[in-house]
């Protein structure tokens, strides 16, 4: 379906306008009037693009600002910013691919693979299993690469087996917090404060910064000595660098993702509240996705100018995956016509 403008809680594809419950603008910023005032306030300052290395002989200063502004609410020793949460994963992925022994949890994201033979496709705990019963006969250094959340079926990975881990290991645990980033953790800090913390396991997370943020970039976290590593990379040096007007936006305008995280609350519990007794749907506490294998969903809905996700990923031969994705722009009238509709279409289904 084609769109005639940027979707917030709706939008126009010709003369029909659709409620819009699907994308990852989890906040709305990309759509905030408030947040675009400051990216063109950045834009004035620091013009529509900055088109040189970061490793040049010129430093623009909101780099500096933002990475130490971003390290300090993350509760890392550094912070790194580049043009895209796939850049992200390519920067360490590429600095690191030499260094260990990688074992891909299910469902990484292609930014952080080297190659096919990286996916995993079985259930997480299995993966985790084997990690457990055969991490002590590996030779030298090992990297684990796994999701905070897996955000095609809508389940928060735990991290509290890594107590099981040899104490007499090196191991780097690379997170990627695409879709926790600006959500979940304190005031939305990610999901650091959810990993125990180890003398002999080292946390590096990477993450797209254009979900609920709404910044067009991506942002790797962890210790200084890994951070200064990864600055001195040809995938970093040689790269564009994030838009400097958006992470002034991102500095001058933290109070707005507060708001806007209220906001989201509310609407999720509308729509949990509205929705708890069709057993439809999995999530977890104040996450705004919500999966459901009901595929014939979509359709209905549809019919009603009602959209919500529902495609093929990552590629065309992968199974459909449906989803009902609540932002911040939604509005109590949008959810409870949400909501009205899939009690109709159960009452449909039951009756059947």
């Amino acid at each position: 379906m084609k769109a005639d403008n940027l979707p917030g809680r709706s939008f126009k594809s010709g003369s029909d306008e659709y409620l819009y419950f699907s994308g990852t603008s989890y906040l709305g910023m990309a759509t905030n009037p408030q947040f675009q005032a400051l990216i063109r306030e950045g834009m004035a300052i620091y013009g529509s693009n900055y088109s040189s290395s970061r490793n040049s002989n010129i430093q623009i200063d909101i780099f500096e600002k933002a990475e130490a502004y971003l390290a300090k609410f993350t509760h890392h020793e550094s912070a790194l910013t580049v043009s895209s949460g796939f850049m992200a994963g390519q920067v360490v992925i590429r600095s690191l691919e030499k260094t260990g022994n990688f074992y891909y949890a299910p469902n990484a994201h292609p930014a952080v693979t080297r190659s096919e033979d990286d996916f995993y496709t079985g259930k997480y705990e299995d993966w985790v299993d084997q990690v457990i019963k055969n991490h002590r006969s590996i030779k030298g250094e090992i990297v684990l690469i796994i999701n905070s959340i897996d955000p095609l079926y809508v389940r928060k990975n735990n991290f509290d087996w890594l107590h099981e881990l040899s104490k007499d290991r090196k191991i780097l645990v690379i997170v990627d917090d695409s879709h926790g980033f600006g959500i979940i953790g304190e005031d939305g800090n990610g999901i650091t404060s959810a990993i125990p913390g180890f003398d002999h396991i080292e946390i590096l997370v990477l993450s797209s910064f254009g979900k609920a943020f709404g910044v067009p970039g991506g942002v790797i976290l962890g210790k200084s000595e890994i951070i200064n590593k990864l600055r001195s990379h040809p995938y970093f040096g040689g790269s564009s660098p994030l838009v400097p007007a958006y992470l002034y936006a991102f500095i001058k305008g933290f109070h707005l993702y507060a708001e806007a995280r209220e906001k989201l609350w509310k609407n999720i519990d509308r729509f949990s509240s509205g929705t708890a007794n069709t057993g439809f749907f999995n999530t977890f506490t104040c996450y705004p996705v919500f999966y459901t294998a009901e595929n014939a969903l979509y359709e209905y809905l549809l019919a009603s100018q009602v959209l919500i996700s529902s495609f093929r990923y990552p590629t065309q031969y992968d199974d459909l995956v449906t989803r009902v994705v609540i932002n911040s722009n939604h509005t109590s009238d949008d959810l409870e016509k949400l909501c009205v509709l899939i009690k109709a279409y159960q009452n449909e289904k039951e009756s059947n």
